[in-house]
Formats: C-alpha cells, sequence, structure tokens
C-alpha cells in the first residue's frame, strides 16, 4: 500500500513532473477514514498487527495510523498478541483492553481473520460480538478464501472474465494448484500438460483449489501483475510488481506514469 500510495507519486514528481498517475489512494483513504468518524464510538482508534521479519506489517499500520490522524481520529499503537480480555462476572460477554486497560472501540488490524478465529483467544470474538467495531469486519473472511472462486465459476460458468476454477480435480492439463488460505505466492504450482512449470513452497496447507492457468505476457523475462486498489467502492490507483511466473512477496514494485 505505501509503494502504491506514496513512494511511487512520490518517485513521478521527482522523475516526471509534468506527466500524470492514477494514483489518489492516499487521498481516498483519508476521505474514508472521514467519513466513518461519525459513525465511531470515540475519536480513539488502534491499530495492530503481527510483528513480522520483513517490517512490512509495522511500516504499512503506520501508514495507516498517519492517515487515520490526517482525518481527525486519535490512532493508538498496539500488538496483536497485546490485546487482553476481561470476562464480565455475570454473563459471558466482555470487553477487549489494550495495555492501559482501556476498551478496544474501534480496532484496525492487519492481521488475517482465519488466524484470529482459529486461536484459543478466538473464542472471544463471540463474546464481544457487537461491542468492539473491526477494520476489516468479519465478512472479509469470504474475499481472502479462494474457494469463492470456484462458486464464482459455478455461478457463471465460462464467462470471459473468469478462469475455471474447481475445489475437486483439474478441468484441463493446464492449471495452477493453490491453497484456498495462502499469501504472497506460497505453495503455489503451475501445471502445463500436467508436467510442472514452476511452484513455490511455503508454510501453507489444507484445502486446495484448481485453476485454469493463462500465461500471462513476458518482457525480457520480467511478467508484470497489476494491483487494482478500490477505496469506498471506487477504482483509486495501481501498483504494478514484476517476478517470475508466480508472483511473490519479493517481487520488484515497478512504478507507472501516464502519458
Amino acid at each position: 500500500m505505501l509503494e502504491a500510495a506514496v513512494i511511487q507519486w512520490f518517485w513521478k514528481e521527482e522523475q516526471f513532473p509534468r506527466k500524470d498517475q492514477f494514483n489518489r489512494i492516499h487521498e481516498a483513504l483519508i476521505a474514508k477514514w472521514k467519513d466513518v468518524k461519525p459513525h465511531l464510538a470515540s475519536n480513539t482508534v488502534h491499530f495492530a498487527h503481527h510483528a513480522d521479519t520483513a517490517g512490512e506489517d509495522s511500516v504499512t499500520t503506520a501508514y495507516m495510523m498517519d492517515l487515520a490522524r490526517e482525518a481527525g481520529l486519535m490512532p493508538q499503537y498496539l500488538r496483536m498478541q497485546d490485546i487482553g480480555w476481561k470476562q464480565n462476572a455475570e454473563n459471558q460477554s466482555g470487553r477487549f483492553l489494550d495495555l492501559q486497560e482501556r476498551e478496544i472501540d474501534t480496532l484496525y488490524k492487519l492481521y488475517p481473520w482465519e488466524w484470529l478465529v482459529a486461536e484459543a483467544f478466538g473464542k472471544n470474538l463471540l463474546r464481544n460480538m457487537g461491542r468492539t467495531r473491526w477494520v476489516e469486519p468479519i465478512w472479509k473472511m469470504m474475499w481472502s478464501n479462494k474457494a469463492i472462486l470456484a462458486i464464482l465459476w459455478e455461478m457463471f460458468p465460462n464467462h470471459p472474465n473468469l478462469l475455471w476454477a474447481s475445489l475437486d480435480k483439474p478441468l484441463s492439463d493446464n492449471y495452477v494448484r493453490k491453497p484456498i488460505l495462502a499469501r504472497e505466492g506460497a505453495n503455489v504450482s503451475i501445471m502445463q500438460k500436467n508436467a510442472e512449470l514452476a511452484a513455490t513452497a511455503g508454510r501453507y496447507d489444507g484445502p486446495v483449489i484448481y485453476q485454469g492457468y493463462h500465461a500471462l505476457p513476458h518482457f525480457n523475462g520480467n511478467i508484470p501483475v497489476i494491483g487494482s486498489w478500490s477505496v469506498d467502492g471506487a477504482a483509486c490507483g495501481m501498483g504494478i510488481r514484476e517476478d517470475g511466473l508466480i508472483t511473490s512477496n519479493l517481487a520488484r514494485f515497478v512504478p507507472h506514469i501516464i502519458d
């Protein structure tokens, strides 16, 4: 997000000040924080993430905190493992607390829902239901689960904007196999005529999905993939990553200009 919203814009301003760029991500995110501000219990919003080795999550969270601050909110930093729970004595409900034992009214978390609900601490989500406001909300789990691709293919078979997808078996001998819950190009295999063309390792296991393989254009061995950004339902920018056949978390970010 930081590369797409900020870094490539400053690159354009320094290198091509007279050119344009499809990029209003920064402004759109501030506007959306201002839009939701009146609906929050208070101006205080907690921001949490799980510490990652590369520091990408911490940088992204810090940037999102800055956006919320520009929108007039009061961001409070919190690590995921430092979220506390206080059970009500009279019933099964309770409250999520920060390290100062302040109730967490609104929480922006850069942490997958499928991890959270699978943890022992996750049972408190139901006990707290309707009290803490989560950004993003729990229904976003549907969009991070690749099983929805098979459902879309079943609902709209042969649609020009879809590749075939199946949870049972490949529907041709050219396909991609990937876990339904995975990230950053991990544990992906590309098969062409049932022979492995490329594969990546990783720590994701569990159910997989099979999807039709569609070869992308090569540019001197680089394969660009466009990440399209939308805020509040409107397209507002894009980021381009270049890698090999499988786009990983180490893919190069390529800025763009509109000539």
